[in-house]
């Protein structure tokens, strides 16, 4: 047994080298397999490839024929002239129809608090010299605590 750290250094380093001497020709298999595996592989999937192109193509089952899509003379736009923008498209023959609405979200006047009468979010009235937004649907009246009306523009004083 070597006593110095000199001495176990060099024992160390011829056992490396005989270790990797004794290996060096399975390393070298292990990688010309691999390589061969891959080679091998790609060989058998061209091959397949080559076989499914060859083939003639098989008819499926008769059906009815496809229906055309939508184009743009099938289309529509419509604005209510409010908050609702609404986009159709709809065949001439009526087979196929689709819409979507879009609602803008933006403030509109509405006029003089009318008691009753439903308010929608973003509709602004006047009510007692103010003017109120509306934060959800609502019939309630402006001013009384509910959370459907916020105070926008407060009444001023009288002038003299």
């Amino acid at each position: 047994m070597p006593s110095d750290t000199s001495d176990a250094m060099a024992l160390a380093d011829v056992v490396e080298t005989v270790v990797k001497a004794a290996i060096a020709p399975l390393v070298l298999r292990v990688r010309a397999m691999e390589t061969a595996a891959a080679d091998l592989a790609v060989a058998t999937l061209r091959e397949r490839i080559a076989v499914v192109e060859a083939r003639e193509p098989v008819p499926g089952p008769p059906g009815p024929p496809g229906v055309d899509g939508l184009g743009f003379d099938d289309y529509a736009v419509k604005y209510d002239g409010e908050r609702s923008i609404t986009f159709t498209w709809t065949r001439a023959d009526g087979g196929i129809s689709v819409e979507s609405v879009i609602r803008v979200p933006m403030m509109l006047y509405r006029g003089v608090y009318v008691v009753g009468k439903v308010y929608d979010t973003g509709d602004c009235v006047t009510w007692a010299g103010s003017l109120w937004h509306c934060n959800a649907e609502t019939t309630t009246r402006p001013g009384d605590g509910s959370p459907a009306w916020t105070l926008a523009v407060k009444r001023g004083r009288d002038g003299k």
